[in-house]
């Protein structure tokens, strides 16, 4: 089970909550999700998003 993926419907979790973090302000918290998605799941929308939020 450490390998399965945190999807639901397809959808990555961790980067829609890191999403909702960033749409509210809480950049900090958002990019500590970023990171979960990304180690979960290297899409590149993740990666592109997580970078964009550093910057």
């Amino acid at each position: 089970m450490a390998d399965q993926q945190h999807e639901v419907g397809g959808v990555n979790v961790y980067q829609r909550l890191a999403e909702s973090l960033s749409t509210a302000g809480e950049f900090e918290d958002a990019l500590e999700w970023y990171e979960k998605a990304v180690k979960d799941q290297a899409d590149p929308n993740t990666l592109f998003l997580a970078t964009d939020l550093q910057q």
